[in-house]
């Protein structure tokens, strides 16, 4: 669809177009929007005719809702243990197999590894090492540090279990 295309009156998902709204700063078209939940938003041409905007947000708001007190009763002061567990597949995206450990290479040829952890969305930089086993022995030292022992993983105060 073209951006001189006319959406007054049409449906996206949970939002229709009602008038044209300016240009975005990427030049194209903006359009207001009413959502099925009362909102107004406004939108782009290209973002309401490809599918990547269908509602005002309600949805995601809606949806974060219904999923969070699930994980919050999992969360112990506010950290997601059931995050931490070895047990975890390991992201694609992770260069060495281990959890908070990452490879860097530096532009003289040699490698690296560096060692941290996000504990309540905290970041904490462990270290840089020379060996992957001095990285792993940091981030095992960091969890002991940022995460009390009830509070990592599987290693829960059988206490706290429902």
């Amino acid at each position: 669809m073209t951006e001189k295309a006319d959406l007054t009156g049409k449906v996206f998902g949970h939002l229709t177009a009602i008038r044209k709204w300016g240009k975005a700063a990427d030049g194209h078209t903006k359009w207001l929007c009413q959502c099925d939940c009362g909102k107004q938003t406004s939108v782009t041409t290209q973002h309401l005719t490809s599918g990547h905007t269908t509602s005002c947000g309600h949805v995601k708001r809606d949806r974060n809702h219904t999923i969070a007190p699930g994980y919050e009763a999992k969360r112990v002061d506010g950290v997601a243990v059931f995050l931490l567990s070895d047990k975890r597949k390991k992201r694609i995206d992770n260069t060495t197999g281990y959890t908070g450990v990452k490879k860097t290479h530096y532009k003289n040829g040699s490698t690296h590894y560096v060692a941290s952890i996000n504990v309540a969305g905290v970041h904490h930089h462990l270290g840089t090492f020379n060996t992957i086993k001095e990285a792993l022995e940091a981030r095992k030292a960091g969890e002991e540090k940022y995460i009390p022992k009830n509070k990592r993983g599987d290693k829960h105060d059988a206490s706290k279990r429902s």
